[in-house]
């Protein structure tokens, strides 16, 4: 999952993305209004920081911009926390409006569920699982959208490379950069436990099957979007 930040002060700025990345989100990073126009025009990005005391553009105005070009999510941030204020924000466009200082973990949940809502906009196929290569998520056929970390991607990446036929463990553990040993074995079982453990509440289980002797399969119809 990818999201676009912009905030003038650099160290709250690098502060936030790192902590966003430990939830799986990664931040392209933005100083000022001109520099995140730019990078707008880059990529494809799921959700939009917005700091609204910018030096060059005042960040309701990039807001306005977002809301009727884009159908990114729209998070504010803004030390301005009177009732006038957020009022301004969701005139202008915003989803959410925190007042500064807002946690990593809050910002985080705030920012996977506004991915989930612009998934499901282009509706997944009834009978097909989706992942979401660009908003990193996995998307149900009910609906239901899952966010993915890093590991997770390129563990569900891997098994779209041989469709319908299960993905060998050494394939995997190389994939994912797991030494292939005992602990390397771990790891990889761990991750795959917890994969399970996120999306088990769909069709009373999780859809990945483990091969015995060999690795692990999706069984479901599943495929990849960029877009």
């Amino acid at each position: 999952m990818r999201a676009l930040l912009v905030e003038d002060d650099n160290d709250l700025r690098k502060l936030m993305a790192d902590e966003l990345a430990l939830f799986g989100i990664q931040c392209t990073e933005a100083g000022n209004a001109i520099e995140f126009y730019q990078q707008l025009a880059l990529q494809d990005y799921s959700s939009a920081i917005v700091d609204i005391g910018l030096p060059d553009q005042n960040g309701l105005e990039i807001t306005a911009y977002l809301r009727q070009h884009t159908s990114l999510g729209i998070v504010i941030l803004s030390a301005l926390g009177t009732e006038d204020d957020r009022i301004r924000g969701y005139q202008a466009g915003a989803d959410i409006y925190f007042v500064k200082p807002v946690t990593g973990a809050e910002l985080a949940c705030a920012i996977h569920n506004l991915a989930a809502r612009v998934a499901l906009r282009t509706a997944p196929p009834k009978d097909h699982w989706i992942l979401d290569c660009r908003r990193w998520s996995l998307n149900a056929p009910n609906g239901n959208s899952y966010g993915l970390n890093v590991k997770e991607r390129r563990f569900l990446k891997t098994l779209l490379e041989n469709p319908g036929q299960p993905t060998e463990k050494s394939e995997l553990l190389k994939k994912l950069g797991y030494l292939e040993d005992r602990h390397g074995q771990h790891a990889l079982e761990s991750m795959v436990m917890r994969l399970r453990k996120k999306i088990r509440c769909h069709m009373n289980g999780a859809p990945i099957k483990t091969i015995r002797g060999l690795g692990y399969q999706f069984i479901p119809p599943f495929k990849a979007v960029d877009s």
